[in-house]
Order: structure tokens, then C-alpha cells, then sequence
């Protein structure tokens, strides 16, 4: 009898980003954290996550390879979680020792090891990898802001500024109010494709720039809104005569 690991396709905007294999307690606790921004979707995606027991029988660690020094990983609030890395011809191999895991980086693949260290917080590792996929997918094309959004009865509105403006607070104090409810905190995804439905109205917000008005309608996003892992979300925005940006992850 053959025994086979689960494995669960999450996607955004119904199309497939990765496919993540590991055991089914950590697919549902995957799953629960990422909705409803992110959902299972048939198809494999672009990558491939694995999460592998630890074995003693496994490869010493750290690896006969190169240093590279700390490698900037994950985007979070307000910095860039770096981490030791080694290269080879392969790929990367990273080690997040404070969450008792390492992974390697290879081609469509990303496979995270757990230590024999207590506690689950290697999950945490789990949820910044495929935020990471999911923000360089979205990043093809889509324009990434430093932004707060909100949504009120279809509205989304777009707090931009610089770090410590106050977006969060202007967020949470809306919140708050029942005025509205958080799309994303830090970390915006918008599309310059123009709304299907029609547009409601979008605000936004700068301390260096007039108020401006334009056609805006919430769409998809991933992530988790307030604290938590990188808040990663996307909303359908067009400005009349506005041109698409050309980006490429």
C-alpha cells in the first residue's frame, strides 16, 4: 500500500500560482489563513511547494555549498526579512533558524524542511513562501503600492503615504467605526485593467499629493488583512486616460 501526501493548488483570480504538498492539518491551516483572498483551484500553477519531514538520514546542514550572505526574502510591514543562504548551480538553500526550518529554492520548486525544533512556527516560513509566489505573480501585471485599502458597500478606497502617514491608523479607525472593512494593510495589488462591473468610486490619498478621484471596483486579493504575514490584496482600478504599467516580476 502506497501512502500519498496531500497537496492543495491555491490561486488568485481563479488561475493556479502553486501547488503545495504537505500534510492535511497544514493545508487546512494554509487554507484557512489565506481566505478568502486565495482558494483551492484545480491545476498545478507555476511552483511547486513541498514540505518534507525531517529525517536524520538527511543531508548535513548547513550544505557543502557557497555562502552568499543574507538574502532578502520576504517583504513585511515595515522591512525585509533577510536570511542566511547558500547558492550552488541548483538554486538557493535558506535558513530561518528563528522559525526552525530551512528551505531550498530551485527551479518551480521551493521544498521546506522543519527542524527537530518544538512548536509550528515554520508554518509561519510556509505562509511568507507563498504570499512571495503569489506577489511575483501578481506583479506581472499589476502595480504594487505602499498603501492602505478599505471597502464600503462596494467602494474601495486607497490610503498612500509613506511609512508611519498613518495609513493604518486612518484603516483601522474606519474599521472600527463599522465604516468599513480592510482589503489590505502595507502591500496593493492594482489592475489597470479596467472594471468589469461598473466602477464605483475610488479615493486616494498622499500627503504630498492632491486628492484625486477615478473609477475603482474591489476585486481579488491574497493575504490576511491587519497583523499577521505580508498582506498581499488587488483591486480592479482604472483612471480615465490611464495606461498600464509594463512590469515584470
Amino acid at each position: 500500500m502506497v501512502s500519498t501526501v496531500p497537496a492543495r493548488s491555491f490561486g488568485l483570480d481563479g488561475r493556479p500560482v502553486a501547488r503545495v504538498t504537505a500534510e492535511l492539518s497544514v493545508l487546512d491551516w494554509l487554507s484557512e489563513l489565506v481566505a478568502p483572498a486565495l482558494s483551492a483551484v484545480d491545476g498545478r500553477g507555476a511552483w511547486e511547494v513541498d514540505v518534507r519531514e525531517w529525517s536524520p538520514h538527511a543531508p548535513a546542514f548547513p550544505p557543502p555549498m557557497t555562502a552568499v550572505g543574507p538574502l532578502a526574502c520576504f517583504v513585511l510591514d515595515r522591512s525585509t526579512l533577510s536570511l542566511p543562504a547558500w547558492q550552488d548551480e541548483l538554486g538557493f538553500v535558506v535558513d530561518d533558524a528563528e522559525r526552525g526550518c530551512h528551505f531550498m529554492i530551485r527551479s518551480g520548486r521551493v521544498t521546506l524542511v522543519p527542524h527537530t525544533l518544538p512548536g509550528r512556527r515554520w508554518r509561519y516560513t510556509l505562509a511568507l513562501i507563498l504570499y512571495e509566489l503569489v506577489a511575483a505573480r501578481a506583479r506581472r501585471d499589476h502595480l504594487e503600492l505602499h498603501a492602505a485599502a478599505v471597502e464600503s458597500q462596494g467602494r474601495a478606497m486607497l490610503a498612500v503615504g509613506p511609512k508611519r502617514a498613518g495609513k493604518t491608523t486612518l484603516a483601522l479607525h474606519l474599521q472600527r467605526r463599522g465604516a468599513c472593512r480592510t482589503i489590505a494593510n502595507d502591500r496593493v495589488f492594482v489592475s489597470p485593467k479596467p472594471a468589469v462591473s461598473p466602477p464605483a468610486d475610488c479615493r486616494r490619498w498622499s500627503r504630498s499629493a492632491p486628492r484625486r478621484r477615478g473609477d475603482c471596483r474591489s476585486s481579488s486579493w491574497t493575504g490576511r488583512g491587519g497583523s499577521g504575514p505580508t498582506c498581499i490584496r488587488s483591486a480592479s482600478c482604472r483612471r480615465p486616460g490611464a495606461r498600464g504599467p509594463g512590469m515584470r516580476s
